[in-house]
């Protein structure tokens, strides 16, 4: 994933980047909060909110209250990369660089997966 991830930014598919990393983040709180049935837009927000700002000092939950209007986060990036592959102009990237976002999530990603690995582990291997 992260090798993906990284040549993925090499080559300028820094979208594609982003709508898996997006993805990820939904997975790993459905497999952090025990529900991969349901609750996708839960899962994503209590991931970023535990993982991203509280644990790695991120500020994605201030940036998701910024966005409320357009679904938050979890809708103006995770749905709108998923269902569309499209951001609007209106979008949260669609605003920014698209290579800076990329490189920026991919990197505070990294980070965050390590300290959910870090509360993991115990759990599976004693």
């Amino acid at each position: 994933m992260i090798s993906d991830s990284e040549r993925g930014i090499n080559e300028g598919l820094n979208f594609l980047v982003a709508l898996g990393l997006s993805t990820y983040t939904e997975i790993l709180g459905g497999l952090c909060y025990g529900n991969l049935q349901s609750n996708y837009k839960s899962n994503y927000d209590r991931f970023i909110k535990n993982y991203f700002d509280k644990k790695c000092g991120c500020e994605y939950t201030r940036a998701d209250k910024r966005l409320s209007h357009l679904g938050g986060l979890y809708g103006a990036v995770r749905s709108e990369l998923v269902h569309k592959y499209l951001l609007t102009g209106k979008g949260f990237i669609g605003t920014y660089s698209p290579v800076i976002f990329a490189k920026t999530l991919l990197t505070e990603y990294l980070r965050t997966i390590q300290i959910y690995q870090d509360c993991i582990y115990p759990l599976f291997y004693k």
